[in-house]
């Protein structure tokens, strides 16, 4: 989310401008529904109602399923997590990035 838009403002910004909102993209971290929502909503308040719109309980259930198991991952913690459980959520999760690039590029 954030590569991209970090290349959404490329093209849009200052060179200063575009540095400055890298390096703040650059920290964006634990990307849940909600603050991908607010991530969008920050740049236009229509993205964020569009991905609200978009996505629905089994998306953001998918993008929230793979950020609670890389958490538990991460901290070393047990996780049930399979590559049969992790493909849907992972299709989910690619439906909501192609979604939000066609909100920033086309």
């Amino acid at each position: 989310m954030a590569i991209m838009l970090t290349d959404y403002c490329e093209t849009r910004c200052t060179p200063d401008l575009h540095r400055y909102l890298k390096a703040q993209l650059g920290r964006f971290q634990n990307a849940n529904p909600e603050k991908i929502k607010q991530l969008l909503s920050s740049f236009n308040g229509d993205w964020g109602s569009s991905i609200e719109v978009f996505w629905d309980e089994q998306r953001k259930g998918s993008i929230s399923s793979i950020f609670n198991n890389r958490h538990l991952i991460a901290h070393g913690k047990p996780s049930t997590v399979t590559i049969g459980r992790l493909y849907p959520w992972y299709n989910d999760t690619k439906q909501v990035v192609e979604f939000v690039r066609a909100l920033l590029f086309d």
